[in-house]
């Protein structure tokens, strides 16, 4: 019996898929090509679909505000056509393979998007480097591509509200706030005058090799995928690129400060608050902690304003690591007069938190559903091309990538209890509130007002015409 059972257990063994651990999504395989390019390979083999991202550490806050549109240019008007194919030939070129392009535009980074059969990675690569390289940008394609960003924006704003923007009459309560810290344009930015040469200036300047990083996901060849970058991307001069002008964000912040939106909106039912605070960037090794305390904030809140008062409809805690700064805020979305009933639910959360007063239980709950949502949250191949394009600075510095699943284990209630205190502190705290200048019911109290008075006027007037 003792010899069967060895038995058995040994085919169970055998049995037994083995996973490879190249499947984690912490491991993968990192090259730099000779020019400087970061290249970010993970193997796939499940799928036939090939996720390609390319990162170009170019965006929106490396333009003045009145050139601001500039990167948002060049992510249109690289699909517009270049020397041998027009913009629907290279459309046709993906979709008749199976894939299909995207892109955006972030503060910091560009980033270009494609998805593509497992059959076709090659022709994907050569087709990115065709408009990276080969791209006409015509000044017809310019006004097109202006006029799409207009589109974007809702349409071309008028004089009379770009005359009380810049007076400060019409601008929310986030907007005065980013001003604050430095966070964006203080005034309306617009594609208007960006001309073809700022635009191809900057597609000499920040569309360098050493200045992209391509992440590749799926199921390829490895060495024929190295090749292939080698012989299009690797054949680019590198060239030293300049972040001098690069706008960040204030870190000090002389608070608490308040920020109140004026005619923004004119006319609503709703009211918006947000309490805001400083914290490290998402470099910071403090980001792990960070995000606990955004779970377990949101649990308290969520339950405090929404299932304790019925107030609010989604009470919200976001924890945002950017580049240059972090924000961690609290926001409630509630009727006009219940704002400063869920500003002050909110903030008493802030208090209790900042002095202590937290449940370990709900704290250890925090800790095995964040952990947990690490391990499933990536199951996507663009998911992945995406993250690591997002993570490529580790690579490049580090060599590796944090495994956030391990990190947020790791955080103690001491250490997290301790964040809390260092961060949620008063003068640290921006609040933003933005309220309607007149809610619907002030609008139709007011014409009934207007109508009760015109009515009371002509009452008068065809009395005196009477006695006339």
């Amino acid at each position: 019996m003792k010899l069967l059972r060895s038995a058995a257990m040994v085919l169970l063994v055998l049995s037994t898929p083995v996973i490879p651990s190249e499947l984690s999504l912490y491991q993968v395989s990192y090259h730099q090509l000779d020019n400087g390019m970061g290249v970010i390979l993970k193997q796939r083999g499940d799928s036939r679909n090939v996720s390609i991202r390319l990162g170009v550490d170019v965006g929106l806050e490396d333009f003045s505000c009145e050139k601001r549109e500039v990167p948002h240019f060049l992510e249109h008007l690289l699909f517009t056509g270049t020397s041998k194919n027009g913009e629907y030939e290279l459309e046709r070129m993906l979709n008749d393979r199976g894939g299909f392009s995207n892109a955006s535009t972030g503060r910091f980074r560009t980033t270009y998007e494609t998805d593509i059969h497992s059959d076709y990675v090659m022709y994907a690569v050569g087709y990115l480097y065709e408009i990276m390289t080969d791209s006409l940008i015509s000044e017809e394609d310019v006004e097109k591509s202006r006029n799409i960003i207009f589109r974007e924006r809702g349409g071309e704003r008028s004089e009379l509200i770009e005359f009380l923007h810049e007076k400060g009459l019409k601008k929310s309560a986030y907007s005065k706030l980013a001003g604050y810290i430095n966070m964006g344009c203080d005034t309306l930015t617009s594609p208007k005058g960006v001309t073809r040469e700022d635009i191809m200036r900057a597609l000499e300047s920040f569309y360098v090799p050493n200045n992209m990083v391509i992440s590749i996901v799926g199921m390829f060849s490895e060495e024929k995928v190295l090749k292939t970058l080698n012989s299009t991307f690797g054949q680019l001069y590198r060239v030293e690129v300049d972040h001098s002008t690069r706008r960040t964000a204030n870190l000090k912040v002389d608070g608490p400060r308040e920020f109140v939106g004026s005619l923004s909106p004119i006319l609503a039912t709703d009211a918006t608050v947000d309490i805001l605070y400083m914290v490290p960037n998402r470099r910071s090794s403090e980001k792990y902690p960070l995000q606990l305390l955004e779970s377990y904030l949101q649990d308290r809140i969520f339950k405090k304003v929404r299932i304790d008062n019925g107030l609010g409809y989604s009470p919200d805690v976001s924890f945002m690591p950017l580049d240059d700064i972090g924000l961690f805020g609290l926001s409630g979305d509630v009727d006009f007069d219940e704002m400063k009933q869920v500003q002050e639910l909110l903030q008493q959360e802030i208090d209790a938190i900042s002095q202590g007063d937290i449940d370990e239980e709900i704290f250890n709950k925090t800790k095995q559903y964040l952990s947990l949502s690490y391990d499933q949250g990536y199951e996507l191949n663009a998911s992945y091309a995406d993250y690591y394009v997002s993570r490529h600075y580790e690579l490049q510095n580090f060599g590796i990538l944090t495994n956030e699943s391990e990190a947020i284990e790791r955080v103690m209630l001491a250490q997290f209890s301790n964040i809390a205190q260092k961060y949620l502190r008063p003068e640290n705290q921006l609040i933003a509130r933005d309220y309607p200048t007149l809610s619907y019911h002030q609008l139709f109290v007011g014409i009934g007002v207007l109508i009760l008075i015109a009515m009371i006027i002509m009452a008068r007037y065809l009395m005196r015409r009477r006695r006339i």
